[in-house]
């Protein structure tokens, strides 16, 4: 089976530069990247599943794909994330990209 790929541009918070006690992936509603991961039941206040991703190393990464979904039961969020990437976060030194860092 060939590995699905995705990518995103990463902004401040999702590289948790911003003093967030945890960092983690906003993923967009829209573009497709959602399409990369199980459906979860809308229905539930804040339905997670946890996802073993494979980095280039072969090493082996356990993040958790959570629909912050309060907004449906009177709270305001209203989005898809990644958590738990904290370490993996740090350990490859990711950031934010600026537009300097695209030319």
């Amino acid at each position: 089976m060939k590995p699905a790929i995705i990518s995103k541009l990463l902004s401040q918070n999702d590289a948790g530069q911003t003093g967030g006690h945890q960092a983690g992936i906003l993923i967009p509603k829209s573009g497709g990247i959602l399409d990369f991961f199980p459906v979860l039941n809308i229905n539930e206040k804040n339905p997670r599943i946890q996802i073993v991703f494979t980095d280039e190393t072969d090493r082996k990464w356990e993040f958790n794909f959570i629909y912050y979904n309060s907004k449906l039961f009177g709270g305001t969020r209203n989005e898809y994330r990644l958590t738990g990437m904290t370490f993996y976060i740090h350990q490859n030194n990711l950031k934010q990209v600026t537009d300097s860092d695209m030319v």
